[in-house]
């Protein structure tokens, strides 16, 4: 499959700490979106370990089965991370109407109990009961308001470099870390701060 082996050739960068954080690095220097189909985002997914191979080809076959539908999930899945984005990175005046569209999206979420039986004797079964394509999103935003509401939340900031704003969550020792990749936007500050001083005066 081309794009499979152009996701495999390209894989995104998952540097943020947490898969919430590295969902809403999706789009590379600020400029270039990277879930331009549902595809991209299933493919995104099995890479972030949120589904596995076989996980993959359920939401590719779907996908392809109901483009309309697919299409649908991939506007909500961006409409989610610019809530997300904005809830973690706007206004105080944004955070409320943010809020709000991440509630009604994880009111699609829910599991079913079933009882099951196998070799080793009944067991819980909690299967998911919301919109197939929509699964990974939801527990990205699960694990978002767990992060929210823990006390690592003051660890999540964004990459210092003006064309990245990438976010992560800093878990150096003493909370000084600035940039997502040191060997992308801390190395490209650290050049222009050379330039400056020995071209300057």
């Amino acid at each position: 499959m081309q794009e499979y082996d152009s996701y495999a050739r390209h894989p995104p960068k998952l540097i943020a700490g947490a898969r919430c954080l590295d969902f809403l690095n999706t789009i590379e220097d600020a400029r270039t979106e990277r879930l331009t189909r549902y595809s991209e985002f299933a493919f995104w997914s099995k890479a972030a370990e949120l589904v596995d191979a076989g996980g993959l080809r359920r939401l590719l076959a779907l996908a392809a089965k109901q483009p309309e539908v697919a299409a649908k999930a991939l506007a909500v899945v961006l409409e989610a991370r610019k809530a997300l984005a904005q809830l973690l990175a706007g206004s105080p005046a944004r955070r409320k109407p943010a809020i709000s569209a991440i509630n009604r999206i994880l009111a699609q979420d829910g599991f079913t109990l079933r009882l099951a039986f196998g070799g080793d004797g009944f067991r819980e079964l909690w299967e998911p009961d919301s919109p197939e394509l929509l699964q990974p999103l939801l527990i990205l935003l699960r694990e978002a308001a767990a992060l929210l509401s823990s006390p690592a939340q003051p660890q999540i900031h964004h990459c210092a470099d003006d064309d990245c704003h990438w976010f992560f969550l800093d878990t150096s020792r003493n909370q000084s870390r600035r940039w997502c990749q040191m060997e992308t936007c801390g190395n490209k500050a650290k050049a222009r701060a050379h330039y400056r001083r020995h071209h300057t005066g």
